[in-house]
């Protein structure tokens, strides 16, 4: 799981790592699946400037916006996106990923709980277990 963070400065660079794309392409042939889930809700980022670094490379920030950091390298199977993103998740499926609409701000220990067991719900409801 690929969790929530800003797509230029923080999942961008953990990608560039030498060597970390191969493990992750390994580990996806062997039918490990993997799941990203969007740091940008309804518009704005959860933590920090991701969505005013956006608009500054003249993007749009968006949960879809951010996928493309992640499948770039064509790393995700499904992409986690707010309640409040439900309108893009056509746009996520025609992408070819699985998308999990789902409550993503993680306020307590209790939100971390539920998303992890929505994100695994969905999963094992499409008959694939995610890693």
């Amino acid at each position: 799981m690929v969790a929530p963070s800003n797509p230029i400065v923080s999942i961008g660079p953990i990608l560039a790592v030498r060597g970390l794309l191969e493990e992750i392409g390994a580990a996806r042939r062997r039918g490990v699946r993997a799941v990203g889930v969007s740091g940008i809700v309804g518009g704005r980022a959860l933590r920090g400037p991701a969505d005013r670094m956006m608009a500054s490379l003249g993007e749009d920030a968006t949960a879809l916006r951010c996928r493309p950091a992640y499948a770039s390298a064509q790393l995700l199977d499904a992409f986690v996106i707010d309640r409040l993103d439900e309108s893009l998740a056509g746009d996520v499926r025609a992408l070819g990923l699985e998308v999990v609409v789902t409550d993503t701000v993680m306020t307590d220990v209790a939100a971390r709980v539920r998303l992890a067991r929505d994100v695994l719900t969905a999963a094992k409801a499409a008959g694939r277990e995610w890693s």
